[in-house]
């Protein structure tokens, strides 16, 4: 009987050349590069409609404070724009006074978003309705084109929201 030898000079292939290995991290680059302008479009889109949110809450919370209490509510909105943090909305007891319930619109990472009001103080009288209306707030972003607001449309104080072309406050006088 003969024995067979297995020669081990068999020369082995396995792994990735560096070419494929660049060609791989070229491609994923690539698609990144692709992907990443509407993954942060989105996230944009995202914050902006949680700051439009946010206020209709604020503004239905005065408004209803307002009524419930039997007294004046006026909302006040930050007006400096070079200010670091997300933008604050103030709500106070009365006309006049500059202390108040201070609260963030669209939470603590929304340094991009920007409020644009219509007045600097909405009033809500001791009955909630609107003293002067229509207000409007438009919340807008850096990395969105669209902008989006909150109007109060009515001296009753009807809330709509809107977008883009419907953000005109003279539509709702």
């Amino acid at each position: 009987m003969k024995r067979f030898r297995l020669h081990n000079s068999v020369t082995r292939t396995d792994g990735f050349t560096l070419i494929e290995l660049f060609v791989v991290i070229i491609m994923v680059g690539i698609l990144a590069a692709i992907a990443a302008p509407g993954w942060l479009g989105y996230i944009s889109r995202q914050r902006v409609s949680r700051a439009r949110s946010d206020l209709v809450q604020i503004i239905q919370s005065a408004q209803t404070e307002a009524q419930q209490r039997n007294s004046t509510r006026v909302i006040r909105f930050s007006e400096a724009a070079d200010v670091p943090g997300p933008p604050t909305v103030q709500v106070n007891p009365e006309e006049g006074l500059t202390d108040g319930r201070e609260q963030s619109v669209g939470g603590e990472q929304n340094d991009a978003i920007q409020l644009t009001a219509s007045a600097q103080e909405f009033v809500f009288n001791y009955k909630g309705e609107a003293e002067e209306a229509p207000y409007m707030v438009s919340v807008t972003s850096e990395f969105s084109n669209t902008p989006r607001c909150v109007i109060v449309s009515t001296l009753l104080g009807g809330i709509v929201q809107a977008e883009g072309d419907d953000c005109d406050v003279t539509l709702y006088e």
